[in-house]
């Protein structure tokens, strides 16, 4: 079973905290990624459910 849901939030910051967290953001995932693999994007999750339907 999959639940999805939509979260939708505003930032009101300005451009230098903004440089700040796209920095640290890029960093934690870039950490994730060293240590449990690539993330895939949507694209490439449909296109793998779009070959192997049955899984």
């Amino acid at each position: 079973m999959t639940l999805r849901r939509t979260v939708e939030s505003q930032l009101l910051i300005d451009p230098l905290q903004m440089r700040s967290i796209h920095q640290w953001l890029g960093q934690q995932i870039a950490e994730y990624e060293r240590v449990f693999d690539h993330i895939p994007s949507p694209e490439e999750i449909d296109s793998r459910t779009r070959r192997n339907p049955n899984q």
